[in-house]
């Protein structure tokens, strides 16, 4: 797949190639009303934008998301969440990191039906992610955001018992 889009990629926006068509290739959901994600198998997720598939199955160079970036905001939403959160639910630091540097938001806040409030260090906390956590603070992020119910990244990391996440935020 990447030879396909590596180097003077067929798949140029600029040589017409959609990118408004949406894929079913997913292997995760989110439930809009709570925030809450749900691993469901792959190809059993909702449908979502072409820029997505490119953070859930980043290849080692990053060349799709990054060409897809150069045409598509790094803020664009999807039932409530951006990319960010989604590279972040997926584990992927350096999509997280490629992100960032296209101007994703660090304090975007996940939107959901029932009025959920928590913002990328939130999840990042709760999963243990320490080197995405990283990330978002060298990147900014407000350390004392809470989320809806209160809780700080530190007290997320407390309650799920995230060690490495702990060391990194008390640093």
């Amino acid at each position: 797949m990447s030879n396909l889009f590596s180097g003077s990629s067929k798949l140029d926006k600029k040589a017409g190639a959609r990118t408004d068509f949406k894929v079913r290739l997913g292997a995760w959901s989110w439930d809009i009303a709570s925030g809450e994600e749900y691993r469901v198998g792959a190809g059993l997720a909702e449908p979502y934008p072409v820029i997505w598939c490119a953070v859930e199955y980043f290849e080692v160079s990053g060349a799709i998301l990054h060409m897809l970036l150069k045409h598509i905001s790094p803020s664009t939403t999807h039932f409530g969440r951006t990319l960010l959160h989604h590279a972040i639910l997926c584990g992927n630091t350096v999509a997280v990191k490629m992100l960032m540097k296209y101007g994703a938001h660090a304090e975007a806040t996940i939107e959901t039906t029932n009025k959920a409030e928590f913002r990328p260090i939130h999840i990042a906390a709760r999963l243990g992610l320490s080197t995405v956590l990283q990330c978002l603070i060298d990147s900014g992020c407000d350390l004392n955001s809470k989320t809806k119910n209160g809780e700080t990244a530190l007290m997320m990391c407390s309650k799920y018992r995230r060690e490495e996440c702990l060391k990194v935020l008390v640093r």
